[in-house]
């Protein structure tokens, strides 16, 4: 069980880094570079269901929390922003959207991207990543 204070708060924030970098990834592997912005509402909605089908959401309790609450689900899945120093993927606030940006050096060939998932949960393989993202997409087109 997650303890109170300071240390659940490193846990929110550290859960909140690991989804929105696992998403960012997840898309990427599905060959989506950015979500369209406006409205967050339909996003959002799609989110939750999709976390709430795959199978590793319970490694992120403090993602649940927020989910089951609809409260900042949006800015948690773009928390991994450029100036959060995150090492790989990470959200920009364009005009229209928010686009996911990869750090100069990241080359996304299919073993970087497992390093990649393995840098961000140990337990979490890429492609688990990429099957939430591929739900969350789907969800988003109904």
């Amino acid at each position: 069980m997650r303890s109170t204070g300071s240390v659940a708060s490193m846990d929110v924030t550290a859960d909140r880094y690991k989804m929105s970098q696992g998403l960012a990834l997840g898309l990427v592997m599905n060959d989506v570079w950015a979500l369209p912005g406006g409205s967050t509402s339909s996003i959002e909605l799609a989110f939750k269901h999709a976390w709430q089908a795959w199978p590793h959401h319970e490694k992120f309790p403090t993602i649940q929390l927020g989910v089951r609450s609809r409260v900042g689900t949006m800015r948690q899945m773009v928390a991994a922003s450029k100036l959060k120093h995150v090492p790989y993927l990470y959200w920009d606030r364009d005009e229209f959207e928010d686009v996911i940006r990869t750090r100069e050096s990241v080359n996304l060939d299919p073993l970087v991207l497992e390093n990649l998932a393995q840098s961000i949960d140990e337990s979490v393989p890429a492609e688990a990543w990429r099957d939430l993202a591929a739900v969350f997409l789907a969800e988003l087109e109904d």
